[in-house]
């Protein structure tokens, strides 16, 4: 039987705010701007897509593995994700 070394709490806040920081990154453009929302749509779309390849090429870094690789899987799958739900809320007019 194995018990844990590491802080189950430090762990779970640590998720909290890496999913807080990442969340923010494509509502930011929208707080901080005055700018049109049919540019600011794009700004945070364009954020989010950076933060997805930033995020990734950092995990890649961290689990040692190709960190260019990691950082493309994570942009294309995170990107797939963002364009279903950009036509999703267009569907649904929301």
């Amino acid at each position: 039987k194995t018990t844990h070394t590491d802080s189950l709490i430090g762990g779970a806040l640590i998720m909290f705010f890496a999913y807080l920081a990442a969340g923010a990154i494509p509502i930011v453009p929208m707080l901080i701007t005055q700018i049109p929302l049919d540019q600011a749509r794009i700004m945070s779309i364009v954020g989010a897509f950076i933060g997805l390849f930033l995020i990734g090429f950092v995990k890649g870094k961290i689990v040692d593995h190709a960190a260019l690789r990691s950082a493309f899987e994570m942009l294309f799958i995170g990107g797939i994700a963002t364009i279903v739900g950009l036509i999703v809320g267009v569907t649904l007019g929301v």
